[in-house]
């Protein structure tokens, strides 16, 4: 007799292509992402240098998955991001603030990055020189906070049209509590709808 595995809807993707299991695919590949997306950013943490790219890369996957459900290519607002220019005397990068269309924030701030990293490639450590003062790592570590910025704001921006968390796996319980129920005083609830109503 063979054991009984009840099945749930994230399980059936394979069962047909209605628009709720093409949807669970989708939201399977953007968490298959986001894992490689952790597993890269790991890597760079631990190792830099070249591996930087490896998870400004997975970045840019993840964005190109994702940019056209967060309509952000329709927007017409500015927006501020950091760019960072070489000093060629010191060899360490230097922060300026620019406004980029909002439409081409993501294309505008993975290009900085990827300058960010190609210009400190050529930075050469000093012989005899504590390697945790040098330009190099510490171009390394703003590099790398620059681009934690960056994938925190794409994740919040993926999430505002619930591409992380769908809206459907809330709590609901817990909203309907965070909506309803008023914990600094009892509510009348007929006198409110009378006063609403202008009586």
């Amino acid at each position: 007799m063979s054991e009984y595995n009840p099945k749930t809807i994230f399980d059936k993707t394979e069962d047909g292509d209605s628009q709720i299991y093409v949807g669970i695919k989708y939201l399977m590949i953007i968490a298959v992402q986001i894992d490689l997306i952790r597993q890269a950013q790991r890597k760079s943490l631990n190792e830099k240098g070249n591996n930087l790219f490896f998870w400004l890369n997975e970045l840019r996957t993840f964005y190109d998955l994702i940019e056209n459900r967060t309509n952000l290519f329709y927007s017409e607002k500015k927006v501020k991001i950091d760019s960072w220019k070489f000093e060629e005397t010191t060899k360490k990068l230097e922060k300026i603030e620019i406004k980029v269309d909002e439409k081409y924030k993501y294309e505008k701030w993975f290009e900085e990055i990827e300058k960010m990293i190609e210009r400190n490639s050529n930075v050469l450590p000093m012989s005899g020189m504590n390697v945790y003062q040098s330009a190099k790592y510490l171009n390394d570590k703003k590099i790398l906070i620059e681009m934690s910025r960056c994938q925190r704001e794409l994740l919040r921006d993926a999430n505002s049209k619930h591409l992380i968390m769908p809206e459907g796996m809330k709590d609901m319980k817990a909203l309907a509590k965070s909506e309803w129920i008023d914990r600094e005083s009892k509510k009348d609830l007929a006198k409110d709808n009378f006063e609403e109503a202008g009586y």
